[in-house]
């Protein structure tokens, strides 16, 4: 007996020191050759322990299963738990959970190995095709609802560490359905956003969610309503919908430019609308946010230069002045949103107060042909001419120009762009251009009065401009 015990300490203690071969051969001896040693399932544990650090676990599954032939072996329980987590990574995972099951069923709690395996079967479940359902089962049959949702929380999180998006996914899906109004609900669908893009084929899938979430998040709906007074969910929300409203906007509006330059324009034109429409639902929902300012400008810019012959391209025209003339507003207001630099914005209001004037020279070339300001064009192409078109003379087919007092459809809005221009920007080489068309437009209904200064604006800012000679003239008629 003496002898086997030293042999026993002997083996542990070259295991122990580090050499593990050595102290595995006397073990192996020990049980060998003495069968009914009080020692053997301790031996065994350590040979089992050993060819399981060196992930040799199909002779460690031996060891622990002659470890388990006895029942009243004091880390009885410890073997089991190690002989679950053999089977798991030898791919045996049904074996694996049925053995990690067995030590939850385990009566004495002792050394803690039930509370162990039930966290475990977490990674167990996981293994195995819809586990996570199969888990759920078991987890409510052994524990509270709660608990169970904690545990398939932290199947997703593992599931999601794997790549196994979709299996993630479907348990995130499960939680909205289960708790509608959780303020967990912006994280659950973030990691569904965040599952979805890895998927490059399958932007629709993305697009549907992203949308679905955004209307689930509104603030006047049923969710948002139970959480107004958590600031944390609240902002949580806001971000993922921010985000995602931003994505889609740019991704569409940068592939509708990648068309444009392809020269794919009948492509292109879904593109706009689509980034029109998320602009329009981050500017709406976010006005104070600094990304809402620049996406206004965009949305102007999409309804002037890409989508005016689109639809009803009257409206559209008027949503690019109104577009322009919001971040002109804005500006000049200083009610910029916070992080938006002066500077920065400058560069967009210029832009945007030519744009104004841009979108109601369209639209009255459009819905009043018989304007002096499409005569002029008709007549010089860019307003730019060594001979002046003299009311009354005639249009540029020599035919009668009726003219009264009363502003054709868009002149108002034209020469008030104009004058938007002209005060903001005075000395800009195109100003003069500018002026002496809303000049005339305003002569051409015997609007003197309006007229006048904006030929002197010409002569006093800008005396050397071909116009100049232009407004003089028409100054002493």
């Amino acid at each position: 007996m003496l002898f086997r015990s030293v042999l026993y300490r002997l083996a542990v203690g070259y295991i122990k020191s580090g050499n593990g071969a050595k102290g595995v051969a006397m073990l192996g001896q020990l049980v060998k050759n003495y069968p009914n040693s009080r020692y053997k399932p301790e031996a065994h544990l350590a040979i089992a322990e050993q060819y399981f650090e060196n992930n040799l676990f199909t002779i460690a599954k031996a060891n622990y299963d002659e470890v388990l032939k006895f029942s009243d072996y004091s880390f009885y329980d410890y073997a089991l738990y190690k002989l679950a987590w053999t089977h798991y990574n030898m791919q045996e995972y049904r074996l694996a959970i049925d053995t990690f099951k067995s030590v939850v069923e385990q009566k004495d709690d002792t050394l803690g190995f039930q509370k162990q395996a039930i966290n475990d079967l977490v990674v167990a479940f996981a293994a195995v095709e819809d586990g996570w359902k199969e888990a759920r089962t078991y987890f409510l049959s052994k524990r509270d609802k709660e608990f169970t949702y904690k545990k398939i929380g932290q199947m997703a999180g593992y599931l999601e560490n794997k790549g196994e998006d979709d299996a993630a996914v479907e348990i995130y899906e499960w939680f909205i359905t289960e708790r509608p109004n959780n303020d967990r609900i912006p994280q659950w669908m973030e990691s569904i956003v965040i599952a979805k893009k890895k998927d490059v084929n399958d932007l629709e899938g993305l697009e549907v969610a992203m949308n679905r979430f955004t209307a689930y998040l509104d603030p006047a709906g049923t969710w948002a309503t139970e959480n107004k007074d958590n600031v944390r969910a609240i902002g949580n929300a806001d971000l993922l919908v921010e985000s995602s409203l931003a994505y889609l906007s740019q991704f569409y509006h940068q592939r509708a430019q990648k068309y444009d330059e392809d020269n794919k324009v009948a492509d292109a034109i879904p593109d706009y609308k689509k980034a029109a429409k998320y602009y329009k639902q981050f500017v709406d929902r976010f006005p104070n946010n600094a990304n809402s300012f620049d996406m206004t400008f965009f949305l102007g810019d999409i309804y002037l230069l890409s989508l005016k012959n689109e639809g009803d391209g009257d409206e559209n025209l008027q949503l690019a002045a109104q577009y322009y003339q919001k971040v002109i507003d804005l500006y000049q207001n200083k009610n910029l949103p916070k992080g938006v630099k002066e500077k920065d914005a400058a560069v967009f209001v210029k832009d945007a107060a030519f744009g104004v004037v841009q979108a109601y020279n369209e639209l009255v070339k459009k819905n009043s042909p018989e304007s002096i300001l499409v005569l002029m064009a008709e007549r010089t192409g860019t307003f730019k001419t060594d001979e002046k078109l003299k009311l009354g003379e005639g249009d540029a087919n020599n035919q009668p120009v009726e003219r009264d007092d009363k502003m054709l459809d868009f002149e108002e809005g034209f020469v008030r762009a104009s004058d938007q221009w002209a005060t903001l920007y005075p000395k800009d080489d195109v100003t003069p251009t500018i002026d002496y068309v809303a000049a005339e437009v305003y002569k051409s209904h015997d609007w003197f009065a309006e007229a006048v200064p904006r030929y002197e604006s010409i002569i006093t800012n800008a005396p050397k401009h071909e116009y100049a000679s232009f407004a003089g003239a028409s100054l002493l008629e």
